[in-house]
């Protein structure tokens, strides 16, 4: 009998094995415009506030291979994005680091905290956009369960805001962003 239970708390110990952290990221969106007249351009410089999840992948038969979601803000001096993203990472240990990287997917919503177009007869201000690409994580064990963390990422994105002046039209798109995060977790 103690060995089904003690089979049993290992069982379940390695299948709520997580990791939880929160990254401040820095970065950029590469963006395009196509208007007619003079669009008040998006800052491009991009802070972010990432809350990520990290667990074992029961689906996949390899303990190196993890779940992988988190929830980001990511604020320029004149718009903000809410994304979520999901996937999956291959560990490596190295040492004492562990390095990972994987595919994301997600979805997203960027809002201008302003009219792009102050003659616009629209005022569409949100947009939202299918996300996909990549990561790479390093993370060093500090104190106990803590770790440290440092991320990178790239997401292709297709945000479009739609834009009206009378008879003309225009466009204002942000195509892509990378980041480069630094962050704390824990390990339970």
């Amino acid at each position: 009998m103690k060995k089904i239970i003690t089979a049993t708390l290992l069982t379940t110990t390695a299948l709520l094995a997580a990791d939880v952290g929160l990254n401040i990221s820095k970065g950029g969106y590469s963006t395009s415009s196509a208007y007619p007249t003079a669009i008040v351009k998006p800052d491009t410089d991009v802070t972010g506030y990432e809350l990520f999840y990290s667990n074992d992948c029961i689906l996949i038969d390899r303990p190196s291979v993890k779940n992988y979601a988190s929830i980001t803000l990511n604020k320029t001096e004149n718009t903000s994005e809410i994304a979520v993203v999901i996937g999956l990472v291959e560990e490596y240990k190295v040492s004492k680091a562990t390095l990972a990287a994987g595919a994301l997917v997600g979805y997203g919503q960027l809002s201008y905290d302003y009219n792009p177009l102050t003659t616009s007869l629209t005022d569409s201000r949100t947009t939202s956009s299918a996300l996909y690409g990549f990561t790479a994580t390093a993370k060093y064990p500090i104190v106990n369960n803590f770790f440290l963390n440092v991320n990178a990422k790239y997401l292709w994105s297709n945000y479009e805001v739609d834009l009206k002046d009378g008879a003309n039209t225009g466009q204002i798109k942000h195509n892509n962003l990378y980041t480069l995060g630094l962050g704390v977790g824990y390990s339970f």
